[in-house]
């Protein structure tokens, strides 16, 4: 049991003492960087996410502030502080469970907002803390402290942040929900909080301070309780003594301008590194920041925490300097993991000093009988100034890119034989008659390679419609999703089901418009970049080497622009050996295990780089797809019903072709109604031999409509698939991975002379291959004459304009401190909390 009001603690009471706003901490851990994630499934424009996100720091203006300085004055049988902080940490755990499965983004923000209310009740949880720890003993507090938020940020980075895209099988619970690495994080945090409000309301005894006061404390005869109410407060909260805390306020708000819950887009969308990748460099800062944070604490206690902050604050200016600079002068203005490892540790050593110093610094100004009126004071002040600065930066963010950055519109990467500079290729756009200035053009290599040559060149025209459409598109999917929510009420009449369901109508037509819109605009691009340079792109399929199939397995060599380094071969074969190459879109993705192919890699070297690639592929899988695909532009829709139902087997009887066996595959058709048999030939080791739960699942496969099985010897059956025709057309690749497979279609035919299927299988994979092989972290492109077009939202550029506004916000901070220092020398102001404790 933990006790208040001692004038000195065991040290072992430093870690207890802690933990409710350290695991408060923790559990809030997701509503920074998880929470972003969770809202760019809805939008994407900083100014609105941070505008939606800091509206929550006015609602709790009328919280927070008040339930702080009201901790002063009442008194219960719990207490007067653990009372409230139970309630703040029960609620925000129920806000947790809810927000992955939020359907919308209003239902999510009313979350976030409940969230951050039910917070509000916990807003004095620092005071009951350092009600417990005395004033000598609260530097070694904090940096216990800071080490061990170090410690949550190790698991929360390292482990958990990476897997946010990931999902689960839930087995029989997949029908209720599919469990993902975001939600399994949001329930981690929320049964944190549970567990905590557990640990406040049993493990800590108040006691009642003999200076404590009342509700009732100077209120006149006669007076109403809500005008005496307000007017303490305002006595209270805005007292002259209180005047240094709220400058040190406004001086940690300065220096604590960042990027804030956008860091991930700087790795991921900027720099083009992993969620992983970031985890793992917060891990390693965080790892250096555990050992840091006791030696701040105890650096803090012993030579004085103003000084201590001044040095921090000077060091942390200096590396923000040297940061910007030195990332100015890397190729394509991206350092290297390691260097933000490095750069990134002294500049958080600087950063864990000030963290550690500033809340003991403050409360050395507070007597402990005021400390719940200067909670509510710093609340109010601190999320004043905080809501100001989140807006300014989502909007600061904004100008930023429109000033420097490609605005909507579409955009082509288009490869040449050769490489060439921008003036090259703006001599050849211009010999067409078009005006080059009305475009775009940048030259595309990895990440690493900054040169003005290139073979492969991005060019992009801006287009205002584009812009204005795809908000709207974001806009009628919020709405889509609340109008199918209503219309799923029991309580609708008739009539006003209809009503909902005419306004969907509406709104998937207007959806279906706009997306042809964007597909026609980025048509019109392609054709006409491909009509203009079209003679001088690479040549049509010599990016394929060689290409044979045999034995169930098919190998291909292939020529690429960049060299895949050694050491990603592993990661790259990784990443292909996964279900059909990791790029399969299927209904049926998350509700069964996949089959995975053998895929083996080696890179050529020299001039022209190339890979050799070795893929094994089920004979289950290829019995099915040799007969499904007809070679007329239908590969990926034969592709992903071949796999599904292979998958589908292989989920229910056991991974590989030992558990079973398909044979005497036909396909007919009749009345444009296409049927799908097939032998099923179970055995004895399989882990199911019911063909009625197969056939079950067969059936949530968009593409069938009827599965029927019929036992035709012992555990060996005969399964018809009635096919969705549908299905088999609509899921048909679009016009620009049709043009793709069209442009290898000649030079696979010369190339392999076995069967069509042959020849469609090495088509799919190449595209597959292709894909992967151009995504993170390995971004090699393999050289294809068809210009890679795609309508495109704003660029947002995140290191140097959030650099240049956490520069501009220290230098604000220093002329603070060096005013605190001044008007304290002058007596203006005083530390009553030092002097309390050093006269008891």
């Amino acid at each position: 049991m933990i006790i208040t009001r001692k004038t000195k603690v065991p040290v072992h009471w430093l870690f207890y003492a802690q933990l409710p706003l350290l695991l408060t901490i923790y559990g809030e851990s997701v509503i920074h960087a998880p929470f972003l994630l969770l809202m760019k499934k809805f939008m994407d424009n900083p100014a609105a996410i941070m505008g939606l996100i800091s509206m929550e720091i006015y609602i709790n203006l009328f919280g927070a502030p008040f339930i702080s300085w009201l901790s002063d004055r009442v008194w219960t049988r719990w207490g007067r502080r653990k009372f409230f902080v139970v309630i703040a940490d029960t609620g925000r755990a129920l806000c947790l469970l809810a927000m992955p499965f939020a359907p919308n983004v209003i239902v999510l923000i009313l979350l976030r907002w409940g969230f951050s209310l039910a917070g509000s009740f916990g807003s004095m949880t620092q005071a009951l803390i350092y009600e417990v720890v005395p004033p000598p003993q609260r530097g070694r507090l904090s940096g216990f402290f800071q080490a061990s938020v170090q410690f949550g940020n190790i698991i929360f980075f390292f482990l958990l942040l990476g897997r946010f895209d990931d999902y689960y099988f839930m087995g029989p619970f997949r029908y209720v929900t599919e469990l993902s690495g975001g939600a399994i994080m949001f329930w981690l945090c929320a049964f944190v909080l549970l567990g905590i409000s557990a640990f406040e309301a049993l493990g800590f005894r108040e006691i009642k301070p003999p200076d404590g006061g009342s509700i009732n404390d100077g209120r006149k005869p006669g007076q109403s309780i809500f005008i005496h109410f307000f007017k303490s407060f305002y006595q209270d909260v805005f007292a002259k003594d209180l005047l240094p805390i709220y400058l040190f306020v406004f001086v940690t708000i300065m220096f604590s301008v960042n990027l804030g819950i956008f860091q991930p887009l700087l790795y991921t969308e900027q720099w083009g590194y992993s969620l992983q990748d970031m985890g793992n460099t917060m891990a390693v800062g965080a790892i250096f920041s555990v050992t840091f944070a006791l030696v701040s604490g105890w650096f803090a206690d012993r030579f004085g925490k103003i000084q201590t902050f001044v040095l921090a604050s000077a060091g942390s200016l200096v590396m923000n300097i040297f940061y910007t600079v030195f990332v100015s002068f890397q190729p394509d203005n991206r350092p290297t993991l390691l260097q933000i490892i490095v750069i990134g540790n002294i500049t958080q050593a600087f950063g864990m000093v000030k963290a550690v110093v500033t809340y003991p610094l403050m409360m050395e100004y507070v007597k402990r009988s005021r400390m719940g009126s200067a909670s509510a004071g710093i609340y109010l002040f601190q999320n004043l100034f905080r809501s100001l600065v989140l807006l300014f930066v989502g909007v600061w963010l904004v100008w930023w890119s429109v000033w420097f950055f490609p605005q909507a519109g579409y955009q082509t990467a288009t490869t040449f034989p050769e490489e060439i500079d921008a003036q090259q290729l703006r001599t050849k756009i211009e010999s067409t008659g078009l005006d080059p200035d009305d475009y775009l053009l940048s030259p595309i290599h990895q990440y690493g390679i900054d040169k003005e040559t290139s073979m492969r060149w991005w060019i992009h025209r801006d287009d205002e419609e584009t812009a204005e459409i795809l908000a709207e598109l974001k806009d009628l999917k919020n709405e889509l999703a609340n109008l199918e929510a209503e219309a799923s009420s029991p309580f609708l009449t008739d009539a006003e089901r209809d009503t909902i369901q005419e306004k969907i109508d509406a709104s998937r037509t207007r959806t279906k418009e706009i997306n042809e819109t964007l597909e026609r605009g980025k048509s019109e691009l392609h054709q006409k970049l491909y009509a203009m340079l079209g003679e001088t792109l690479f040549e049509t399929g010599a990016q394929i080497r060689d290409a044979r199939f045999q034995d169930d397995t098919l190998f291909l060599s292939l020529t690429t622009i960049e060299e895949l380094p050694e050491e990603q071969i592993e990661l790259f074969e990784q990443n292909l050996n996964g279900p059909q190459y990791q790029v399969t879109t299927s209904d049926n993705d998350f509700s069964s295990s996949r089959w995975k192919s053998k895929v083996n890699v080696k890179a050529i070297s020299g001039k022209t780089p190339g890979l050799q690639i070795e893929a094994s592929f089920d004979p289950n899988f290829t019995r099915i797809y040799r007969i499904l695909n007809t070679g007329e532009n239908q590969v990926p829709a034969a592709f992903e019903l071949a796999n599904s139902i292979n998958s589908i087997f292989q989920s229910g009887l056991g991974r590989g072709n030992q558990q079973f066996a398909i044979a005497s595959v036909e396909k007919k058709e009749s009345n444009g109604q296409a049927t799908l048999s097939f032998d099923l030939s179970i055995e004895k080791n399989a882990l199911s031999s019911d063909a009625s739960l197969l056939s079950e699942a067969l059936t949530q496969e968009q593409a069938i409509q009827v599965a029927n099985a019929q036992q035709i010897a012992d555990n060996r059956y005969r399964f018809e698939l009635q096919l969705a025709n549908e299905a088999m057309t609509d899921h048909s690749a679009d016009w620009l991975a049709l043009s793709r497979a069209e442009e290898v279609k000649g030079r696979l035919g010369s190339l392999m002379q076995s069967e069509p299927f042959a020849r469609s299988l090495a088509t799919e994979t190449y595209l597959r291959l292709a894909d992967v092989l151009a995504s993170q972290p390995f971004y090699v492109s393999i050289p294809e004459n068809t210009p890679r077009s795609r309508h495109t939202e704003r660029e947002y550029e995140y290191f140097f304009s959030s650099k240049s506004l956490e520069i501009a916000s220290d230098l604000i901070g220093f002329a603070i401190i060096f005013y605190i220092i001044y008007i304290e020398r002058k007596g203006v102001i005083r530390r009553y909390g030092a002097e309390e404790d050093l006269k008891r």
